[in-house]
């Protein structure tokens, strides 16, 4: 129901078939993504493919989603993903410093 919101929908509908499988990861975090979900749903598709790597920090990552410019990452998710039990503890004092980390992101 979450994902059928407006702002939602119109992204979450066309990936609703690839989200299926983790769906039964995803629905205990409805109640803890839902404030933040109209941020996210628009880049859900890029996202997606790390669902169940993100899913168990997703308390401790979800003030990221307050950064502006916070999806410019997404391109970056292979690097960040070994990662993140190291940096989702530290994920709000990260965030604050997120954007002129992202050009280094490659390196």
């Amino acid at each position: 129901p979450i994902c059928m919101q407006p702002g939602c929908k119109e992204h979450m509908l066309p990936i609703m078939a690839e989200l299926m499988p983790d769906l039964e990861i995803v629905l205990p975090m409805a109640d803890i993504l839902k404030p933040k979900l109209l941020k996210i749903a628009p880049h859900m598709k890029e996202i997606l493919p790390y669902t169940r790597e993100l899913l168990p920090y997703t308390e401790q990552l979800l003030c990221i989603v307050d950064v502006e410019g916070w999806y410019k990452v997404n391109p970056h998710m292979e690097k960040v993903i070994p990662h993140l039990a190291k940096i989702a503890p530290h994920a709000e004092i990260l965030a604050k410093h997120m954007a002129p980390m992202i050009p280094y992101m490659d390196i």
